[in-house]
């Protein structure tokens, strides 16, 4: 079973460091519900960029 989770910062009040530090947060908590594959999608200049391995995140 996969797990999935996001972070929208809509008024870029949160620096990179604490966007950063949630989203490893969130990714170590959610990999135990997701351990063939790992991946993130995001939005830079206006383009969606995905990223994705087949492997657990830990690797």
């Amino acid at each position: 079973m996969c797990s999935l989770f996001g972070l929208i910062d809509f008024k870029e009040s949160l620096s990179t460091h604490t966007k950063n530090k949630i989203l490893n947060t969130l990714a170590r908590e959610c990999q135990v519900r997701g351990t063939d594959a790992t991946g993130i999608a995001y939005n830079f200049n206006d383009r969606l960029r995905i990223y994705k391995r087949p492997c657990p995140l830990k690797k």
